[in-house]
């Protein structure tokens, strides 16, 4: 077996949990914005999710750029051999630093909210202080399930964060819907689930890798401070792309506005589920391949990875784009029409930037910190101008619009500069043929189902498996079937039980 084929079976592997995971994360996110619209007005809505995007920031600003820093230091150091303890200094080191940071966080947070009320001139002072009381145990959990990101274990990402979190945040949430409960205690519910979710990761950590040790763990400390703080600039500029738009409604509009677009921007993310899935493991087997000098072999996964993720995601960009009408009327009602327009903007900003593969996360594993850095102030830089120059005359449709101009300007940045580092990029004939087979066939087969049937939100998960059936199928007529994506099969077909041998060998004739 090559390293192309390790790789692959690593990231076949962890791509299968990542989906699993994604996929809870997304139902479960979905019933909680069901619920909680259900239990709010939308301009309680509109301050809840005001506030969130005000916490964003605290959090951003207090995880000191670790998150991605974690990942990389530990696979790195795992893939050229490492002292026995680092998984106990590394683990130990994580406490300290999401205790310290978090509580001066909590401090800030208290001392600011006023101001931060008056300056939307939205009361928001109350719902700000009490989620703040979840800054700490939030950074505990993501700096845990970056590090066992680290050592390659997916799973511990689609448990604790992906599933119990949010099952825990929806079961509240049922049961203050059931109690007719005060919009105040959602706030409490909300701290509650995070805190409940970090004890569990933190007890599964120290069944896992031991009781922490605090004796050394300053020059592990030190390093993964120094690789990330780099990256600290990039997240507050990350920051300001993820978050802008809502804050800026929330200054310049009113909080319904808010309410409305806060439904538009997440139903939007559904069509980050393949390269969510695919990023999480990419980065650390990315990284092993190139602390190892496999300049080609990173080519090679690269290429094959970002066909997967087209293969999933353009099938997908089509559910939504043309039933997001069906879409929003089951899970909001009629109360949030005006989002459908937004939304419509979004996904194709999401769509292309996807097309590009995972380019951030090939810069990040091949250590180029200062260069990402730089692209991300540039992105945040378009996104803040942009947003300021269309929100107050567009109001909603300005943010979406301001998106789609972010989304294609980073992929262009990051596109751009990685090919010309290293040369890796997605765009081969066996990647470009499928797609544009596909609009011929998904498009011909769309207008003849038009004609016979209206239709419903129940029809679209089999619309979308016949899709990705023409998808496939389109990549075995253009002839555009390689190895790899056989392989690819395999391991899927290993890691979920599913039998495909009668596909694998159809497509080997294609190859």
């Amino acid at each position: 077996m090559n390293e192309v084929e390790r790789s692959l079976k690593s990231i076949a592997k962890g791509t299968v949990f990542s989906f699993l995971g994604i996929f809870l994360a997304l139902l479960l996110s979905f019933l909680q914005r069901w619920t909680i619209i259900r239990i709010t007005t939308p301009h309680e809505y509109g301050l809840y999710s005001l506030s969130l995007a005000v916490i964003a920031i605290f959090l951003s600003i207090g995880s000191l750029g670790l998150y991605e820093g974690i990942t990389r230091t530990i696979s790195f150091k795992f893939s050229r051999g490492s002292p026995r303890d680092l998984k106990m200094r590394a683990f130990s080191s994580l406490i300290v630093i999401a205790l310290v940071s978090g509580g001066i966080s909590i401090l800030v947070l208290h001392i600011c909210a006023p101001s931060i009320s008056v300056l939307f001139d939205k009361d928001i002072t109350q719902i700000i202080t009490v989620i703040s009381l979840s800054i700490p145990f939030s950074l505990l959990l993501e700096f845990l399930v970056f590090f066992f990101r680290g050592i390659e274990k997916a799973q511990v990402k689609v448990l604790f964060s992906d599933f119990l979190k949010n099952f825990i945040f929806f079961s509240l949430l049922l049961l203050i819907l059931l109690k007719k409960m005060s919009f105040q205690t959602l706030i409490w519910a909300y701290v509650l689930a995070v805190v409940v979710s970090a004890v569990l990761i933190l007890l599964y950590s120290f069944r896992t890798i031991g009781i922490p040790l605090f004796r050394g763990i300053t020059p592990l400390t030190r390093e993964m401070l120094v690789f990330s703080l780099p990256l600290l600039g990039g997240t507050l500029f990350q920051l300001i792309t993820q978050w802008a738009d809502t804050l800026l409604l929330g200054f310049f509009k009113t909080t319904e506005d808010v309410a409305f677009y806060s439904a538009a921007l997440p139903t939007s993310k559904l069509i980050q589920t393949s390269m969510g899935a695919f990023l999480f493991i990419y980065l650390p087997v990315a990284t092993s391949l190139y602390s190892r000098g496999l300049t080609e072999e990173m080519k090679q996964v690269y290429a094959v990875v970002s066909k997967w993720v087209m293969f999933i995601t353009f099938p997908l960009f089509l559910i939504l784009f043309l039933n997001a009408d069906i879409l929003f009327s089951f899970l909001y009602g009629s109360a949030y029409e005006s989002a459908i327009l937004p939304f419509r903007i979004i996904t194709v900003g999401y769509m292309v930037r996807d097309s590009f593969g995972p380019n951030g996360g090939a810069l990040i594993a091949m250590g180029k910190t200062r260069i990402m850095m730089i692209i991300v102030s540039v992105i945040a830089l378009t996104n803040l101008v942009s947003n300021g120059l269309l929100i107050p005359s567009m109001g909603m449709e300005g943010a979406a619009i301001s998106m789609v101009i972010t989304l294609i300007t980073a992929s262009l940045l990051k596109g751009g500069i990685l090919y010309h580092i290293s040369g890796i990029h997605p765009v081969r004939w066996n990647y470009i043929k499928p797609f544009f087979g596909s609009v011929v066939l998904i498009g011909g087969f769309q207008l003849i189902f038009n004609r016979l049937t209206t239709v419903t939100v129940w029809e679209l998960p089999f619309l979308l498996g016949i899709y990705m059936i023409f998808y496939l199928l389109s990549m075995i007529l253009t002839k555009s079937v390689d190895k790899e994506d056989i392989w690819m099969l395999s391991l899927v077909e290993r890691r979920t039980g599913i039998n495909v041998h009668i596909l694998k060998k159809f497509m080997k004739k294609f190859l």
